[in-house]
């Protein structure tokens, strides 16, 4: 499957993205709440994430994983 990229930016409405995330040698999507901006942009579980914010996050740990997405926010 090619990847793809997705840019999802939180308006003030939104509350979190609606996704959770875990990883199982590569960093996956677990679940997608249904009408969350993620649902809104088509992310689906089991997708695999490369990058956040343009960091490739291969050799993050999950706790700097959570820090980048919250400081996202």
């Amino acid at each position: 499957m090619k990847p793809r990229l997705c840019k999802l930016k939180l308006s003030v409405d939104d509350y979190d993205f609606g996704f959770t995330l875990k990883r199982s040698g590569v960093l996956f999507v677990q679940s997608v709440e249904p009408n969350s901006l993620a649902d809104l942009y088509n992310i689906k579980e089991d997708d695999v994430v490369l990058e956040l914010n343009g960091h490739d996050i291969k050799a993050l740990s999950m706790n700097k994983i959570s820090e980048m997405i919250e400081s996202s926010k």
